[in-house]
């Protein structure tokens, strides 16, 4: 296995880095502490004090929280280019959720003080960031709303679309076709279930129940949705929209 000093460490994948200069982000990579976690492996710890800000360069993580009582809440997987941890940075205050690593991972810890640098002397940087920080937000808010008024078939329904919806940005590959859509690899029963706060027993019915509809198929490590619009209308419909 590689050791953490033959890091590929480059900052070029990072969207936010887009605008950024050669020059710039070159200084702002040396100033990263690069690290490379095996699937698992915490990366952050929810409540952890410190204030470094995060970013993915290689591999897949999940945000978590695991609750006193054992309950698992799963607030999405994070994909190589994704940035974390920005902000304790920003607030100074404690981790507000954990991070884990899913498969190996490349990581890079930039410290908040060069974070907070970057936005005061780079306003595309800082452009970058809020625009970031506002699709967190209104994705965290129709989430909020779905909790509330859904019931937890319908929950079911809304996360399958919000995976298909997002691009690849949660970690899995999504390949659409016309009305098809196939997700690789396959969530888990488990992860489905933490990401909409119920229980897996609960995923795996309606999961069966969709694919006796023909709604969902199976396909070695790839879930299909046979009938994107249909899923859209059951999630309007449950929605009031």
């Amino acid at each position: 296995m590689p050791s953490d000093r033959n890091l590929t460490r480059s900052l070029e994948i990072i969207p936010i880095f887009q605008h950024l200069a050669p020059k710039p982000r070159s200084e702002v990579e040396q100033a990263c502490i690069w690290r490379r976690l095996q699937p698992e492996q915490s990366i952050v710890d929810f409540k952890d004090s410190s204030r470094d800000v995060f970013f993915l360069t290689a591999g897949r993580a999940r945000s978590v929280i695991y609750a006193s009582s054992g309950t698992v809440v799963a607030f999405g997987d994070l994909r190589a280019g994704a940035m974390f941890g920005e902000i304790a940075a920003i607030d100074g205050k404690p981790r507000s959720v954990g991070v884990e690593a899913i498969t190996t991972c490349t990581v890079a810890a930039m410290p908040h003080t060069v974070f907070l640098s970057l936005i005061a002397e780079q306003p595309d940087f800082a452009l970058a960031l809020m625009r970031q920080i506002a699709a967190n937000i209104r994705m965290l808010t129709a989430r909020i709303f779905e909790f509330s008024t859904l019931t937890v078939n319908n929950r079911i329904h809304a996360e399958l679309l919000r995976l298909v919806e997002s691009d690849g940005r949660e970690g899995m590959t999504i390949a659409i076709d016309g009305n098809v859509a196939t997700v690789t690899p396959s969530p888990t029963h488990a992860a489905l279930a933490a990401r909409i706060s119920t229980q897996r027993e609960a995923v795996t019915r309606e999961l069966n129940r969709l694919t006796r509809l023909d709604l969902l198929k199976r396909s070695g490590t790839s879930l299909i949705i046979a009938d994107l619009n249909r899923l859209r209308q059951l999630v309007r419909d449950a929605s009031g929209e």
